[in-house]
């Protein structure tokens, strides 16, 4: 039976909608009682579940599917702090060449993976693949706070500017690396609609500052 290339969310949040539709893949939330592999390419747990539910999804899992969990219904031990900038290692293996990631929030960990500090993790369960990711993405992606903060620069004068606090455009790089990885993973090919309009190779923006 052919798999159809298609991502279920066990719980739409507004972050989640946003940061889905940002990546341009194709999803929808997912009930447990049509969870199988061929119907749904990965599925993202996003908040706590029901005993049922953590079984049927787990069930998916075991049986090929791909999981990416939010809410650590593997039942992993984790570590919880707050951490204010997470700065990925170039010897990560999948995160190693991502910008740092600010996030001002509770992260947890997993000290066992090699990746991103542990904030992932990626194992087999059964013949599918689960993934687990330690950060609150509806938290982040509705976060609107904002702080002065200096960027890299060659001159070394390391200019600064008033921008969002959290690292939004980093966490969208980081479930798009994870979201390819699982579905490779699996032996599928990860699809999201074009960034870029219509056959355009790239889109050029600038600004003025009026100050």
């Amino acid at each position: 039976m052919n798999t159809r290339l298609h991502i279920g969310l066990t719980t739409a949040t507004p972050g989640w909608q946003l940061l889905l539709d940002q990546i341009g893949v194709d999803w929808s939330v997912c009930t447990t009682n049509d969870l199988s592999p061929e119907r749904y390419s990965a599925v993202i747990v996003s908040s706590r579940l029901s005993s049922a539910n953590r079984a049927a999804v787990l069930d998916y899992t075991r049986l090929g599917g791909a999981l990416i969990d939010c809410a650590n219904i593997l039942s992993r031990p984790t570590n919880r702090a707050y951490t204010r900038t997470l700065f990925p290692e170039p010897s990560d293996p999948l995160f190693g060449d991502i910008p740092l990631i600010d996030i001002y929030g509770i992260i947890s960990t997993d000290r066992r993976s090699p990746l991103l500090h542990g904030l992932v993790s990626i194992e087999e369960q059964g013949t599918g693949i689960a993934a687990r990711l330690g950060l609150n993405i509806d938290r982040l992606m509705t976060d609107t706070r904002s702080r002065r903060k200096q960027f890299y620069a060659p001159s070394g004068m390391f200019p600064n500017e008033t921008v969002a606090l959290v690292s939004k455009g980093t966490v969208r790089i980081l479930l798009t690396r994870l979201l390819k990885e699982v579905h490779f993973r699996r032996g599928l090919p990860f699809v999201h609609r074009r960034f870029f309009p219509v056959d355009m190779p790239n889109v050029f923006c600038f600004r003025i500052d009026s100050d």
